[in-house]
């Protein structure tokens, strides 16, 4: 089971704030691996730094661990801007599911989802942009005109680096279940 191929879909842009808010995209990947072996990756925020082409830096505040309540902190960057993020753990349900907030209120939630497949797993990453919180409602409020473009211009963005934290697990688990 070595499926590369992500599965790639993007919606929800028909409600919400000048109809494009919230915005969810999901990846999914076939892992020739347990979700036991995959849970132990998809649980510590600092694997998904080792992939993504935003975050740069990620782990759980001092004294914590994969739990719901737990703190994430977090650097990304794009270009030459840096910032800092905060996230705060909202599921996490071992093996299967592993979830977190970004910012307060949150701007976007994402998850990982673990089911057991043929051979393996079905890892599935999701984030869902919501409606009225900076910085995506903010930058498309301050363009209407261009505002579908900007949103598929960030979408594809985050599709891409998912892929790649997806798939970086993926071969991660796969080589630990060796």
């Amino acid at each position: 089971m070595r499926n590369r191929t992500p599965r790639r879909a993007a919606g929800g842009r028909l409600r919400g704030v000048g109809g494009l808010l919230p915005a969810t995209a999901t990846v999914a990947v076939s892992v020739a691996a347990p979700p036991e072996t995959l849970w132990k990756f998809v649980s510590d925020p600092s694997v998904c730094a080792r992939f993504s082409a935003e975050l740069r830096v990620a782990g759980f505040a001092a004294g914590q661990s994969a739990e719901v309540g737990a703190v994430i902190e977090g650097t990304n960057g794009r270009g030459d801007a840096t910032w800092s993020t905060r996230s705060l753990v909202v599921e996490c349900e071992a093996p299967t599911r592993f979830g977190w907030a970004t910012g307060d209120p949150p701007a976007a939630t994402w998850t990982f989802d673990v089911a057991p497949a043929a051979g393996g797993a079905t890892l599935t990453h999701e984030v869902v942009f919501h409606p009225g919180v900076p910085p995506l409602a903010t930058a498309l409020d301050a363009d209407p005109e261009h505002a579908t473009e900007i949103l598929d211009a960030r979408m594809a963005e985050v599709l891409a680096s998912m892929e790649a934290v997806a798939t970086g697990i993926a071969r991660l688990a796969e080589g630990a279940d060796a």
